[in-house]
């Protein structure tokens, strides 16, 4: 029995193709049979009302009756038609010509809509599921330009409505198709689902945007999102310092492993069209109108095999854990034929205390780096914050299977007065795992140490090479030398704190690229100066500013967050501050900040 059915891809993209059988359809109108009528239209020119009247004269029982089943046994003439390996109805003719299959089929589309809806026994499939799934493109845009009317106030037709949300025997839908197959009108079917609201030909609707295929409880979204073939990912792995450099065995055995593997990765972009589909199917007005719309689509689960072999068990995804599945898969491909290559005539105890160590930080170093920049990702992630932002339960299930969640915000607010060291930050990281889009990051007033500099070199430095001397007298620092130091930091700083730019550096370098809303307590007598301020903040994106800085500069605000769409400022009272903030070049300039209300 030929059924539609979701084939997963593997690591080479390839699909298993289920075949259908085309040959033997036939009609039950009378002794006419399909074949019989298909050959008469390749004779006409229906673009000629008078070959077209004589066609539907001679063949109008037929059409009436033999194509009015709901579930014909072969299909009808559309499931025919819509099979594009019917080359003779689809190769490039001129509009109009005898045997052309676009001509024919906005005839029958005209004359014989019901068609449309007939079904195909073995799987409930209807005509424009085949057509989706042979990737006829000509006969699905000949199909919803015959069903939807080209003014926009006009109610789409109830035969559209009630295609749109027919499932075949797998519970796929039309949408389902055109996402799975990658139509060249799925934005457009995506439009379609979400225009024809609620009621669909007197029949309420179910939601076609969460419908999951009876083959592995997939959605559209899981399959829009899913790594695809074209998606090129190279990573080259790169070992520090060299293996094949390393000859003396003690060498190889007292190696600092945490140096070992080190990695550029190169992906490609994601096409704009399939963002746009991505973007369509979670914004959707339809899917938007209630927060279990939202959940269904975000929040549901496929049934996946588990490609290790050594763990036989299914694996739960969302749409967003399905693209983040796919990534590890191809990053651990590209990383076993490093290993093969670079481990290869290293003794047997060293390679696997090697292997296993550089595995890891190589997969997460790899990882973390197409985590936080893969565009679909971002998307997800961002609509995902926006849409749960008052269930945490929802977001942290959309987003992270079990074990592996990620922290959304950072907060050091009971640190006020502090001092802050590089190493505190380096101990704090062991125990965070940070979402590359943080929610909110909140700081109060802190002081963080740096290390102060002596002639050109960090003092720690300095230290750590005088350990290694002779002379080396103790851990003490001398007065000279701090205050050097402070005259040094002085010097580098300018007017100004610069305490909190470190700290925003470190959320970099742990692949934070976005912050929502920043809360900084800035209030001493000595403030963060302004250029400090967009070296802390620069390119992060924020949306919601709260850095307590009195009289800060509304220039500073766009140099960092030209796309903010929410400013808390505080006032010394300084009336030159107050003009500014509304001149044309302050918050008054729509140009510059379009998303804020200025009062």
């Amino acid at each position: 029995m030929a059924q539609f059915r979701l084939s997963r891809f593997d690591d080479s993209g390839d699909e298993e193709q289920p075949t259908f059988s085309t040959n033997t359809l036939q009609g039950s109108g009378g002794a006419i049979k399909q074949s019989t009528v298909l050959e008469a239209a390749k004779a006409v020119d229906f673009s000629k009302p008078d070959q077209s009247v004589a066609f539907e004269k001679k063949y109008r029982e037929f059409l009436n009756t033999a194509n009015n089943e709901r579930t014909s046994t072969s299909g009808n003439i559309l499931h025919k038609l819509a099979d594009k390996s019917e080359d003779d109805w689809w190769q490039d003719k001129h509009e109009g010509e005898a045997g052309d299959g676009r001509s024919f089929l906005r005839w029958l589309l005209k004359n014989y809509e019901h068609m449309l809806k007939c079904e195909y026994k073995k799987d409930d499939s209807i005509p424009l599921h085949f057509a989706l799934y042979h990737e006829n493109h000509a006969f699905v845009k000949i199909a919803l330009d015959g069903l939807e009317p080209e003014d926009s106030e006009i109610a789409p037709s109830s035969t559209l409505g009630q295609i749109l949300q027919h499932r075949n025997r797998d519970d796929e839908t039309c949408l389902y198709l055109a996402v799975k197959h990658n139509s060249e009108h799925v934005n457009r079917i995506i439009k379609l689902c979400a225009r024809i609201g609620n009621e669909a030909g007197g029949v309420r609707r179910s939601n076609v945007f969460a419908q999951q295929s009876l083959a592995d409880k997939s959605t559209a979204l899981h399959h829009a999102v899913m790594l695809r073939q074209e998606e090129t990912l190279a990573i080259n792995f790169v070992t520090d310092p060299p293996l094949a450099t390393i000859v003396n065995e003690s060498m190889k055995a007292d190696m600092r492993l945490e140096l070992i593997s080190l990695q550029v990765v190169n992906k490609s972009p994601v096409d704009e069209k399939r963002l746009e589909m991505v973007k369509l199917l979670m914004e959707s007005e339809f899917i938007q109108n209630t927060a279990s719309n939202v959940r269904a689509i975000l929040a549901r689960m496929n049934y996946s095999e588990d490609k290790d072999k050594k763990h036989n068990k299914a694996l739960n995804l969302t749409p967003f854990q399905t693209r983040v599945e796919g990534l590890v898969s191809r990053i651990w491909k590209a990383y076993r034929a490093h290993a093969t290559t670079e481990f290869r005539g290293l003794p047997g105890p060293i390679k696997d205390k090697l292997k296993k160590t550089a595995r890891e930080q190589a997969l997460q170093t790899a990882l973390a780096e197409v985590y936080g920049t893969d565009e679909i990702l971002t998307m997800m992630k961002l609509f995902c914050i926006d849409k749960f932002r008052t269930n945490r339960k929802n977001l942290l299930q959309a987003l992270y299977a079990p074990g592996e969640e990620r922290h959304l915000e950072f907060s050091l607010s009971g640190l006020r007065g502090q001092t802050l060291t590089k190493d505190y930050l380096k101990r704090l990281v062991k125990h965070l795992k940070f979402e590359s889009i943080l929610i909110c990051v909140s700081l109060p007033s802190l002081i963080f140490e740096t290390d102060p500099v002596e002639n050109g070199f960090p003092i720690s430095q300095a230290n750590s090479n005088a350990r290694s001397g002779a002379n080396y007298a103790g851990e003490r620092r001398s007065e000279a030398v701090v205050a050097n130091a402070k005259t040094n930091e002085a010097m580098m700083n300018g007017k100004g704190r610069r305490d909190l730019v470190s700290v925003f550096q470190w959320l970099r370098e742990n692949h934070v690229r976005t912050i929502k809303r920043v809360v900084v307590i800035d209030d001493s007598d000595r403030p963060h100066s302004d250029g400090a301020i967009e070296q802390a903040l620069m390119n992060l994106d924020v949306e919601i500013w709260d850095w307590k800085k009195p009289d800060i500069c509304s220039d500073v605000i766009y140099s960092v967050a030209p796309n903010v769409r929410e400013v808390s400022l505080y006032w010394s009272g300084n009336a030159a501050t107050m003009l500014g903030w509304y001149s044309n070049e302050g918050f008054a300039n729509r140009e510059k900040f379009r998303k804020v209300c200025c009062p």
